[in-house]
């Protein structure tokens, strides 16, 4: 049943990596697919959820072991939003680097009947092993990235290091995604980045009403038709339309 696994992963904090994976969750569960939201950063990451709070996290099920780990063991983490499900990224950040390697392929390997898509939120922190764990496993990699200069530089050094290891030379396709764009701003060009990096780049413009979202709990996609109207095309092209 599970088409994509699909990895969103920040070239540096605050570029909007939660946002941009959580709209396509929501985009996805729009079109009626079932959808599970991992957060598999050093972070919570469920800012935007409109959800009660709730104390469990993928930290419930890290010591466990991968090959023994069943859906039992898991389905407790598992919250629902009305719309998709998803898992709460770290609640002990001190504990993310005692992760097994392959934790978040036997969650895949567990879920892959019950859901069409999985969509994981990386966050941006390639020194700890979970959120490399996130590019693994994904059969897409989607690297969120802006105009700002220092973020470029971050994400032309993880490219070259991080990136460029044998373990994710793998079929896995990867893009780039260029938020909060605006043609007048900034140092580098949408083209520049796209010569630079040599990738497919996607536009989310700049949006309004981001100061609210979090207080919300809700994303862009709910207060600016641009950011949404981006998000549908993103979505559209990562499921090739489906």
């Amino acid at each position: 049943m599970l088409n994509e696994v699909i990895t969103f992963f920040g070239a540096d904090a605050k570029v909007g990596t939660s946002m941009i994976a959580q709209s396509v969750a929501e985009e996805l569960a729009a079109k009626k697919k079932n959808v599970l939201l991992i957060f598999a950063s050093q972070e919570l990451f469920d800012e935007f959820l409109d959800t009660e709070d709730n104390h469990t996290s993928i930290d419930d099920i890290h010591l466990t072991d991968p090959a023994k780990l069943t859906f039992n063991d898991m389905e407790h983490i598992i919250q629902k939003t009305g719309t998709f499900d998803y898992i709460k990224g770290c609640v002990r950040p001190t504990e993310l680097r005692f992760y097994h390697e392959d934790i978040l392929k036997s969650i895949i390997t567990l879920v892959q009947k019950r859901y069409d898509y999985v969509i994981i939120d990386g966050g941006h922190n390639y020194q700890y092993p979970l959120p490399v764990y996130s590019l693994l496993v994904a059969t897409k990699r989607v690297y969120v990235v802006t105009q700002d200069y220092k973020t470029i530089a971050r994400f032309n050094s993880t490219v070259k290091t991080i990136l460029a290891a044998d373990a994710l030379k793998t079929l896995a396709s990867e893009e780039i995604v260029l938020n909060r764009y605006n043609k007048n701003d900034g140092i580098y060009t949408a083209e520049n980045i796209k010569e630079i990096f040599e990738l497919p780049i996607t536009l989310v413009p700049r949006a309004k009403g981001g100061a609210s979202c979090e207080a919300n709990h809700q994303t862009l996609s709910r207060v600016d038709r641009g950011f949404k109207a981006a998000i549908a095309e993103l979505t559209n092209r990562l499921t090739n339309g489906g």
